[in-house]
């Protein structure tokens, strides 16, 4: 199966990671910012700009509930991929 890299952050750091699918991404990215998840952004692949759960007001638990939800919900897809999303996590890179 072809990855993808996607490049993200929060504030001025910048991050990539390579995933089997951008929903396993997804998972990782949440994981690697916990205390935090809302203001993530992603800034490539430029497809992926859409599917943002930034949120300061804290609306990030329902943002993710949209984009997971032919998956039931993170959690969920979370249980299922669980050993996908921690091969992603050991790719990720800083590069800012």
């Amino acid at each position: 199966m072809k990855k993808i890299t996607i490049e993200y952050g929060a504030g001025s750091s910048k991050y990539s990671i390579e995933c089997e699918d951008k929903f396993v991404g997804y998972c990782a990215i949440l994981m690697h910012y916990a205390n935090s998840p809302g203001a993530v952004v992603i800034y490539s692949p430029e497809e992926l700009k859409k599917d943002s759960w930034v949120s300061f007001s804290g609306k990030t638990d329902k943002n993710l509930a949209v984009l997971f939800k032919e998956y039931g919900g993170f959690e969920p897809f979370l249980k299922e991929h669980l050993t996908e999303m921690k091969a992603a996590y050991k790719t990720i890179k800083k590069l800012v």
